[in-house]
């Protein structure tokens, strides 16, 4: 195990067009974190940059607590999962989760020791005679894990290594790169564009976009506590409803008939654009007996079942918004409804700037 440091880290490859932007992350021993972004953000530079392929612009990159700028990628114990399994077609399992150690001189005896102990963990024992053609893609990458694994070192870096497999085989691989952590107790620092990934495996998730840093927190404080809009928008699925209004005289207003926003503004933003956000999981079909402090007027335009849920899309003067509701509510296509919301569900963020504004 072994800790991580970016100190102010920058990436241009052209003159003024920084793709990473003064990043700062302390990542600790033994700890998954997981960075995420839209493509494009910087998040798979910043982990080339952890590993030694790229260049570091500006800013100090600490592995250990030593500076490691300027150390070989093949000198920083550093092993990668990448997203194209990058197997040897012509080599058995048991030769490419081994080919590392031959090219590192270990010896036979030391390389078949490890590769069984590799195969038993990622139960692959029954395949190492087989090539890779002859695998499942959720085998080719378990061989792609191996490999990285067999070299025993002390921090994993892996860069969508579950992008090209189907939904199903992406769920159990998760599962199985979670319990790999366990067992390895090594530090891993994963890259994904999928925010159920970060979720679901990370001790702590860095959220990027246009290769800025915007928050790196535990998942439970990033889904609860976003710090910002692009944050809140793209950590949660469904995805969060956002509907525009306007502080005025102390509160937050829309012009919108049949809606209901009665939450506070600060002084500052007085006469100021700003957005509420609201999560669909939180929403409520209300009855019109029982009105909540938050409240929409609506038509159900969609309906998709989701298994024990429905996900209901509504048509409001606010523009579209969507809630989740058990299979039982008992709703169809067409239906006028009442949505809502208590205030302490809901989230403000300035419009201009995406900033959170946290309300009393």
């Amino acid at each position: 195990m072994i800790s991580i440091a970016l100190e102010n880290v920058s990436k241009s490859y052209q003159a003024d067009t920084p793709v990473v932007k003064n990043v700062d992350l302390d990542i600790e021993p033994g700890e998954f974190v997981v960075i995420v972004g839209p493509s494009g953000c910087g998040k798979s530079t910043m982990m080339r940059m952890i590993a030694g392929l790229e260049r570091i612009s500006s800013g100090t990159l600490r592995i250990g607590g030593k500076v490691a700028n300027d150390i070989p990628p093949q000198h920083r114990d550093i092993a990668m999962v990448f997203q194209n399994y990058a197997l040897y077609p012509h080599l058995t399992v048991a030769e490419n989760i081994g080919f590392s150690l031959e090219m590192r001189g270990v010896s036979k005896t030391e390389r078949l020791r490890r590769v069984e102990v590799v195969a038993h963990l990622l139960q692959l024992s029954d395949y190492l005679h087989k090539k890779p053609k002859d695998l499942s893609g959720g085998q080719r990458q378990r061989v792609a894990m191996g490999r990285a694994i067999a070299r025993d070192a002390k921090t994993y870096l892996m860069d969508e290594p579950l992008s090209n497999l189907d939904a199903e085989l992406r769920s159990s691989m998760r599962a199985e790169i979670k319990h790999l952590h366990r067992q390895l107790k090594a530090t891993m620092i994963y890259v994904t564009h999928d925010q159920v990934e970060a979720l679901t495996l990370a001790d702590r998730i860095a959220v990027m976009n246009k290769g800025v840093l915007l928050q790196f927190d535990t998942p439970e404080k990033i889904y609860d506590d976003p710090a910002s809009l692009f944050v809140a928008g793209f950590i949660g699925s469904p995805p969060m409803n956002f509907i525009e209004a306007n502080c005025k005289e102390g509160i937050v207003q829309t012009t919108k008939e049949g809606t209901r926003i009665p939450i506070t503004c600060p002084p500052e933003l007085e006469g100021e654009d700003v957005v509420v956000g609201l999560r669909p999981e939180n929403g409520v079909l209300s009855a019109g007996d029982k009105r909540m402090a938050i409240e929409f007027r609506g038509e159900v335009m969609l309906i998709e079942t989701t298994g024990s849920n429905r996900n209901i899309h509504a048509k409001t003067a606010t523009g579209p918004l969507l809630i989740v509701a058990p299979r039982s509510a008992a709703i169809g296509l067409g239906d006028n409804v009442s949505i809502g919301y208590n205030t302490e569900d809901a989230f403000l963020f300035e419009k201009k700037t995406g900033k959170r504004i946290h309300l009393s």
